[in-house]
């Protein structure tokens, strides 16, 4: 009688499980709402830890943003000039993973409509869960597109929100 290994799944669902070793589809009748877990599997007495990923029915994962949404857009005048006040709701994380836990949003403007996110058009990255912004350096008359992005723990940037357009009065 030889040593068998224990290998105990404690999460199985409709999910792509990956790990050094490969990629490898379980599926199952049931269907899971979570956009991650954390598997655990007991090998010999050692926890290996494997991600995975709900995946539909070809065995490609779902979109899930996590991004801001709500953006929105006010002017007001500031002693000196003028200002935009941005807000938007709180963005949820992709999982329950610590990793995934928003730690902040990073706001970009452009003069241009559907602008890349580059660090050129980065206007301010906030840390914590501040969801909103007021930007000071505007002037009346220009006409400036804002968007938003959530910041996981892992340094991740979400897609960015909805685009709101603003012309100083």
């Amino acid at each position: 009688m030889g040593f068998q290994p224990h290998l105990e799944l404690l999460f199985l669902r409709d999910h792509r499980f990956s790990s050094d070793r490969g990629d490898t589809r379980m599926p199952s009748p049931h269907r899971s709402t979570s956009q991650s877990a954390i598997i655990f599997a007991i090998v010999l007495g050692l926890t290996s830890i494997f991600s995975a990923s709900p995946v539909d029915d070809q065995g490609k994962s779902p979109t899930s943003s996590n991004s801001p949404a709500g953006l929105s857009a006010k002017s007001a005048p500031v002693p000196g000039g003028h200002s935009v006040k941005l807000s938007w709701k709180a963005s949820v994380p992709a999982s329950n993973s610590p990793l995934d836990a928003i730690t902040g949003y990073n706001v970009y403007r452009s003069k241009q409509a559907d602008m890349p996110l580059t660090a050129e058009n980065k206007v301010k990255s906030l840390n914590g869960p501040i969801t909103s912004y007021i930007d000071t350096d505007v002037n009346p008359g220009e006409t400036w597109h804002y968007v938003a992005t959530a910041v996981s723990a892992r340094g991740k940037e979400s897609d960015r929100s909805n685009e709101v357009t603003i012309t100083i009065p």
